[in-house]
Order: C-alpha cells, then sequence, then structure tokens
C-alpha cells in the first residue's frame, strides 16, 4: 500500500502502518469492539484472519505549516463482510483520530483524509459511518453473515463529519460482473474545501 505526495508542498512527519486485526485484541483504544467481537467465535476467527492494513501518514504543509493526517486503507473484500468492513473502518477511523488527536496536542492545526478501497457502496453501513457521523446497532450491515452478527455494540459515533471529495459517481470499479462506486477520498469538511475534481472515465470510455 501506497500513499504518494507532492514534496514541493508537503514534508513528512511521521509514518506507521497497521494490521487492523492486530489492534484489536491488544489496543485499548478499541477495547469495545474486541470485547463485542470476542462473544462470537466464528466472527472472532474470521476477523482475525484478515490481514487488512491501515497506512497512517502526517504531513506538515510547505506553505502555512498546518498538518494533514492521511489514512490509506484498503478493506476486506466479500459480498457477505458488510459487517467485517465496518468494524474495520470503526478500528482505522479510532487510529486515525488518535493520531490526529495527538497532533492537535502538539499544538497544531490539523486536517484529516481517509482514503481507499473501502469495497463498500453508497448506502452501506461504512458509508454511512463515514458520512453520517454514526451508525446504529440495529443497522443490518453489522449482521451481514446471521451466524457472524455483531452484538452488543451501542450507537457507534465518528466524531469528524466527513464528505466524499468526488461525490458518488456511478462506478469507481468496471468490470464484466460488477460495476459500483467502492473507492473514496473522505475529507474533513470543516477543515478542508473541494477545488478541483478530475473527471473520472465515462461508461462509454470504459466498455
Amino acid at each position: 500500500m501506497t500513499c504518494l505526495f507532492n514534496t514541493s508542498k508537503f514534508r513528512l512527519v511521521e509514518s506507521c502502518s497497521h494490521i487492523l486485526a492486530e489492534e484489536l485484541p491488544k489496543n485499548p483504544l478499541v477495547n469495545d469492539l474486541w470485547e463485542a467481537v470476542q462473544k462470537n467465535e466464528d466472527l472472532s476467527k474470521r476477523i482475525i484472519d484478515r490481514t487488512t492494513c491501515c497506512h497512517l501518514l502526517v504531513l506538515d504543509s510547505l506553505l502555512n505549516g498546518k498538518r494533514v493526517v492521511v489514512a490509506n486503507t484498503h478493506l476486506y473484500f466479500h459480498p457477505n463482510a458488510d459487517h467485517i468492513r465496518l468494524l474495520q473502518s470503526c478500528v482505522a477511523l479510532r487510529l486515525t483520530q488518535n493520531l490526529r488527536n495527538c497532533q492537535l496536542e502538539l499544538g497544531k492545526e490539523v486536517s484529516l483524509l481517509f482514503c481507499g478501497d473501502i469495497n463498500s457502496t453508497p448506502g452501506s453501513g461504512v458509508f454511512e459511518l463515514m458520512t453520517l457521523q454514526h451508525i446504529d446497532h440495529s443497522n443490518e450491515a453489522w449482521s451481514s453473515k446471521p451466524e457472524e452478527a455483531v452484538r452488543d455494540l451501542s450507537l457507534y459515533i465518528n466524531p469528524i463529519a466527513m464528505e466524499t471529495a468526488c461525490g458518488t459517481p456511478p462506478f469507481t470499479n468496471y468490470t464484466s460482473g460488477f460495476s459500483g462506486c467502492l473507492d473514496y477520498i473522505f475529507f474533513e469538511k470543516s477543515k478542508l474545501v473541494v477545488e478541483q475534481v478530475v473527471p473520472l472515465p465515462s461508461l462509454e470510455e470504459v466498455t
């Protein structure tokens, strides 16, 4: 997994990578998630077997000294794995928000970007969490595979209001068997503004 940035505009302050499943049993930031996962043996095995990574960067603007925390990930793909992706995104968000908070404690002005192949379409649980800032325990995404359903998690809050930089185009992934919007750049909307978007290929261009 790679994150590229313009070195004439930004300086790398910090870079780290996390295997999300490894964070669950050991990181106090996600104790509540791990407690819920452990109540279901099938769920626990499935998510712990995943090697999904989240890459985090802190960039310092050479123009104004403001900082940007960038998260980049590629969530697990499987048709019946909305609950796995939702748990993975919750872990990744906690790690990202913690890094952002550390920068704030240093007195830095900081904003957040959360990017990647989320393997989730608009209207999914992950998309709802990212854009509406919360997801209720009753959301069907928690039980996309009933025998692995996530139980006993109350209203889950994402404290940072985010929007998608490119909106929700008809597709970011197009194959003979599937087309849809799966890839996003979520940005902290109180700190950042979209000035320009590179147009995506049209349906005619990819068919």
